[in-house]
């Protein structure tokens, strides 16, 4: 497993690190970004909302990733940090008005991404509490695909 690094140093950065790694091992493999485009493919929405803690540059590289593998994000927001232990810690309720707000827009779908931010624990949280929207969490994604994985 590897974190969200692919969605800005290109997707196939992570492609390339899953067969070298499965090739090594013998083991299968998986990093955050893979796993969270699949899930996109399954749900195929039309208008995704994404939230990211990170820098701005950092933010419009997974964008440009996600819409080129067929997921252009038609709402997002950025924290603009820089420092994994910043994005740690964005309280959960922050998180939420962010999810509220972008799934106010009309998305079908929203996303936090980034493997040190609560994005699953701010889905429990109003506003996010009320969307009626899939919303989908980098980190939850990940470990959803671990027990089917020997």
């Amino acid at each position: 497993f590897a974190g969200t690094a692919g969605a800005w140093l290109g997707i196939d950065h992570d492609r390339d690190w899953v067969a070298r790694t499965e090739a090594a091992t013998g083991l299968p493999a998986t990093t955050t970004t893979l796993q969270t485009l699949e899930a996109l493919a399954r749900l195929r929405p039309d208008k995704l909302g994404l939230i990211t803690p990170f820098v701005e540059e950092v933010h419009a590289r997974i964008m440009d990733s996600f819409a080129a593998e067929g997921f252009p994000v038609a709402f997002d927001r950025h924290l603009g940090l820089s420092l994994s232990r910043e994005m740690a810690g964005v309280p959960p309720s922050h998180i939420a008005e962010l999810i509220g707000d972008c799934a106010a827009t009309g998305c079908d779908a929203v996303l936090t991404f980034c493997t040190n931010f609560r994005g699953a624990e701010a889905a429990r949280i109003e506003p996010a509490a009320r969307v009626r929207v899939p919303l989908l969490d980098s980190v939850a994604l990940t470990f959803a695909e671990i027990p089917s994985r020997p």
